[in-house]
């Protein structure tokens, strides 16, 4: 359980910034169709813009691929005299694209610098880890890649059709999570007399 509780946030994050403007969201799950729309002639009308989509690497980097106390007895959250609820995490580093697309290039542009002024000025990304009705928040932070590059000539049938704008950003403070419930072992106490 990791990739799309990340992938849920940011979207959640992003839509929370564009709810006011004309901007259309694509998800990291939607944004394979937007491109595949863009590919073929006869679906390209449909296509409103502006918009902003999101391509998330295909996987993401282990940062520590060591056996620690984190990744198999981690955070204790709930215990009682029976059971017990763990948490138990291994450090990743996820890598998204986040494109905005306009029909002019000083649209675009004027997107693409509010983006970037959030992402510095706003780098917490909340995610929900949910498990057994117990809902844990943790907070990671987004990073913003030094280099915003025009990526308009990827496709070369629609040269001149409209532009893209690209930064890359990643989180690597993310976690992939496992979540475990153990029984509690217990001792009796034998009383020893002398």
């Amino acid at each position: 359980m990791a990739l799309t509780l990340y992938d849920t946030s940011l979207i959640s994050k992003l839509e929370n910034w564009t709810s006011k403007t004309n901007l259309h969201l694509y998800s990291v799950t939607d944004t394979r169709k937007l491109i595949e729309t863009i590919a073929d002639e006869k679906n390209d009308s449909s296509i409103k813009l502006p918009i902003i989509s999101i391509i998330r690497q295909a996987g993401y980097e282990i940062i520590n691929p060591n056996k620690k106390v984190l990744t198999y007895d981690g955070l204790l959250l709930d215990a009682n005299e029976k059971k017990s609820l763990n948490l138990n995490a291994i450090p990743i580093n996820i890598t998204y694209q986040i494109d905005v697309w306009a029909r002019k290039f000083e649209e675009a542009d004027s997107y693409m610098s509010n983006l970037v002024f959030n992402l510095i000025n706003y780098p917490t990304l909340q995610i929900t880890i949910p498990y057994n009705n117990s809902n844990i928040i943790h907070n990671a932070t987004i990073r913003i890649a030094t280099d915003v590059f025009d990526s308009s000539d990827i496709n070369r049938l629609s040269i001149g059709q409209y532009f893209r704008l690209s930064v890359g950003i990643n989180i690597d403070d993310a976690y992939i999570w496992d979540t475990r419930v153990r029984d509690v072992l217990s001792l009796s106490y034998i009383p020893v007399e002398i």
